[in-house]
């Protein structure tokens, strides 16, 4: 399976290292607003698809993306579900 992480502050990294544990998921992009801490945290777990938004996370890769993994703030996350 294809995720994309979307939203890169304090909690991704704690998803990004569960799902790592996982033979049969595979991260291929990483979203934030913040290019900066999109690209940190894409460096760190060796992901070089970095985007800023969820809409051009989508048109680029959402063709491959079986799921998206959405941490961001509780109240930002109903329409990025409903978008995703």
């Amino acid at each position: 399976m294809a995720e994309a992480m979307l939203g890169c502050g304090a909690i991704a990294p704690r998803h990004l290292t569960a799902w790592a544990d996982l033979a049969d998921v595979r991260i291929i992009a990483v979203c934030d607003a913040n290019r900066e801490r999109a690209e940190a945290l894409g460096a760190a777990f060796g992901i070089d698809r970095v985007f800023c938004s969820m809409s051009d996370l989508l048109a680029a890769e959402g063709g491959r993306l079986d799921f998206v993994d959405i941490t961001t703030p509780p109240g930002t996350r109903r329409p990025l579900i409903e978008q995703a």
